[in-house]
């Protein structure tokens, strides 16, 4: 459908009109009463507002052509629903040769009946709206591209934001499984210091005589007997070691 808004791009001079405003106005009602009915839902139910017409002279656009009127009313009419609805119409009214003659005529955006005047102007509208919508589907698509870039930086930002949140959640999974690893050796140093402290008090006074050599040989026979796993058995012996030393000097276990 051509907008009646492309009929004010292709002014280019103003000439001088026989005819009165008030001709103009009287011819375009003519007109938009005979044209305007058929446009609508229920044609029969038309009444045209005369008292709300307005004349708004324009320019023209070619040699030999006189000025253009166009001349803009209502019209009411029931719709689909039955409910009384106004509608803007508008005729682009020229004068050739003496003759007042149509444009075009519009209901709302929508060209509803051509005239004889509006050859050129059709051709023109045509052409005009060819380019609108090829800057329409230009702009549609700078839109859609616009929107996939946006959509896929959303993406971006959503898959960093889960390696953070996945690499945060890993290196609290480590520290928790690192301080329950450093639990777990305490309680095996502890268990060597409780078992070395033992051993030694049960020497009595020949625990005086112990030395280092032989606490470390005692240390390593106790945690093969206590099937402490290798890799838990340096742990064992330097608990172990401790408690025989508090034990050898004559002091109570702590922890």
């Amino acid at each position: 459908m051509i907008a009646r808004s492309c009929l004010l791009a292709l002014a280019l001079a103003v000439h001088a009109s026989a005819a009165t405003v008030g001709e103009y106005r009287a011819f375009a009602v003519q007109q938009a009463k005979e044209h305007v009915p058929p446009s609508l839902k229920n044609p029969r139910s038309a009444e045209f507002d005369d008292s709300a017409v307005k004349a708004i002279p324009l320019v023209g656009w070619g040699e030999g052509e006189g000025v253009w009127m166009r001349v803009d009313g209502v019209v009411r009419a029931t719709n689909a629903f039955n409910a009384v609805v106004p509608s803007r119409w508008s005729a682009y009214v020229t004068e050739i040769d003496g003759s007042l003659e149509l444009g075009i005529l519009t209901v709302g955006e929508n060209v509803v009946h051509v005239g004889t005047a509006s050859k050129q102007a059709v051709l023109e509208l045509e052409r005009l709206a060819r380019e609108r919508k090829e800057q329409a589907d230009a702009d549609a698509q700078a839109s859609l591209a616009k929107a996939a870039a946006a959509k896929e930086r959303d993406r971006a930002a959503m898959r960093g934001e889960a390696d953070r949140l996945r690499a945060e959640l890993k290196s609290k999974q480590d520290s928790r499984a690192a301080a329950l690893e450093l639990r777990r050796v305490d309680a095996i140093r502890l268990q060597g210091r409780r078992d070395g402290h033992a051993a030694v008090s049960a020497m009595g006074k020949a625990r005086g005589r112990l030395t280092d050599a032989d606490a470390k040989k005692r240390a390593d026979a106790a945690a093969a007997k206590a099937g402490i796993p290798q890799g838990d058995v340096a742990a064992y012996v330097s608990g172990y070691l401790s408690g025989a030393a508090m034990a050898k000097a004559g002091q109570p276990l702590t922890n």
